[in-house]
């Protein structure tokens, strides 16, 4: 059942972001049981409000926008679990620009 405030779930389909988490959100050591299990639920829907490719379609969602627009500090459990995961994301850029010399588009080449 979903209610006015509530960021809608993707059951069929979880969010993985493989190429940042390879092992999972809950193995990164990232993020705590509860940040994993709504990252892996939530997470696509959360990432295209984020990038603004779907519009809100209720006051949770709304409110998760102005967020991530800067308008408003993190405050709901969506909104302090996105913002530790692009926090996440972001460390782990920073971490490997300068520990390699190369750019984030340029992870992919390393050798294995």
């Amino acid at each position: 059942m979903s209610s006015q405030f509530d960021i809608r779930s993707d059951a069929l389909n979880p969010y993985y972001d493989d190429f940042h988490f390879p092992a999972g959100f809950a193995r990164s050591g990232y993020f705590s049981s509860d940040q994993a299990r709504l990252l892996t639920e939530h997470g696509r829907r959360l990432r295209a409000l984020w990038l603004a490719e779907v519009k809100p379609a209720t006051v949770t969602e709304q409110e998760f926008m102005l967020c991530c627009r800067g308008l408003k500090p993190a405050e709901s459990h969506y909104e302090t679990t996105w913002m530790c995961y692009l926090e996440a994301i972001h460390n782990m850029n920073c971490y490997n620009q300068t520990t390699t010399g190369l750019k984030y588009e340029d992870r992919n080449s390393l050798p294995k």
